[in-house]
């Protein structure tokens, strides 16, 4: 199966984890049995169309050698695994100049004592870029909350573990998406609860939030991409989100803009587009706005190093095995550009991590 629809598969299975996510939320806070009674329905039907892509995305790309039983989680098992590993081993796997650039925009943002930050990743579904999202709240945790964690929000998966990414919501002109927005903006804080409007949250914030950091976290389609309003839609985002009450904690909105192939080529008239859009948006608000480096696949020794983090135990040889063994599990277009080249997309990187996070918490 090409890439193009293995990566549709991948994002519609995304799609109904994150709709039974709200499902589940919804179901035991509903009273009424008919109500009730038609959630389990829905409910059902979603599970069972998760569990046909899950299906299907095994069949696609040989993902049966990747779950437990299979040759390459046999010998995942053969690594010293000596502690259970955070949620942030699934997807720290190099990126280290995006990591710098991010770090470094943060720091020039707080430096400003500014309340809202904007970040804009463009990148190639293979290259997970919503995986980079996901990364930077798990390390916004470790670096700046060690010991209160708690005190950033996101909004998580139906694991209630994991960061979720929503899809921005849109309309088919401006007026229409920025009133998606506020709806989205005041379900997901609870302003219609204390009769708060979209308008008055941004006079007035909402001090009982109680949190220092809260995040964004949105993906885009590049073929979502209304060209005729997005950049004004993006501006008016940065432009709403100014000035703050000082108890309102700092936000940060993650945008993930999905191009197919973003870094293999040059990018078509419509993509170039989409790039064209966001880059005017981030140098028209500096202040604000960062546009975080494309992502590449990745060079095998990072492989190499991310497994010597798992445990500095693991020798030279027995990571040489485990990689070579992954590289032999891959579909054969991929198997061949990882030995010619020795580069590896992260979408296969993070099944590989997946495997190892799972057997570290299996281990007694």
């Amino acid at each position: 199966m090409p890439d193009t629809e293995l990566n549709s598969l991948e994002n519609r299975r995304q799609d109904l984890k994150n709709i039974l996510g709200g499902l589940y939320e919804e179901l035991p806070t509903t009273t009424d049995p008919e109500q009730k009674a038609a959630l389990r329905v829905k409910i059902g039907q979603y599970e069972r169309s998760l569990a046909e892509i899950e299906r299907q995305i095994k069949r696609a790309s040989g993902l049966d050698t990747f779950e437990e039983g299979g040759v390459l989680f046999d010998m995942a098992k053969l690594l010293s695994i000596r502690k259970r590993l955070p949620e942030l081993y699934l997807v720290n796997c190099d990126r280290s100049e995006v990591v710098f650039d991010f770090w470094d925009s943060f720091e020039d943002h707080r430096e400003r004592h500014n309340p809202y930050q904007f970040y804009f990743l463009l990148a190639c579904p293979t290259q997970q870029p919503d995986s980079f999202g996901e990364r930077m709240v798990y390390e916004l945790r470790k670096e700046e909350l060690k010991d209160r964690p708690e005190a950033v929000l996101f909004k998580r998966r139906s694991d209630g573990k994991r960061v979720a990414f929503d899809e921005l919501p849109l309309g088919r002109n401006l007026v229409k998406a920025q009133n998606a927005f506020k709806t989205y903006f005041s379900e997901r804080f609870g302003l219609h609860q204390s009769n708060t409007s979209f308008e008055e949250y941004l006079n007035t914030g909402l001090p009982t939030l109680g949190f220092e950091y809260v995040t964004l976290t949105f993906e885009i389609q590049a073929g979502d991409w209304n060209p005729r309003m997005m950049k004004d839609y993006l501006r008016w985002l940065v432009d709403t989100f100014t000035d703050a009450h000082d108890q309102v904690p700092t936000f940060w909105f993650m945008f993930v803009i999905f191009i197919k192939n973003a870094h293999k080529e040059k990018l078509s008239r419509r993509y170039q587009k989409v790039m064209d859009d966001v880059k005017a948006v981030v140098e028209a608000t500096p202040e604000k706005s960062t546009l975080l480096t494309p992502l590449e696949p990745v060079e095998q020794e990072f492989l190499e190093e991310w497994l010597l983090k798992v445990d500095e135990e693991n020798s030279a040889s027995k990571i040489e095995d485990l990689i070579k063994t992954f590289i032999d599990c891959l579909p054969e277009d991929k198997k061949q550009d990882a030995k010619n080249n020795e580069f590896l997309d992260m979408t296969d990187i993070q099944r590989l991590q997946q495997i190892i996070y799972q057997i570290s918490h299996t281990k007694e």
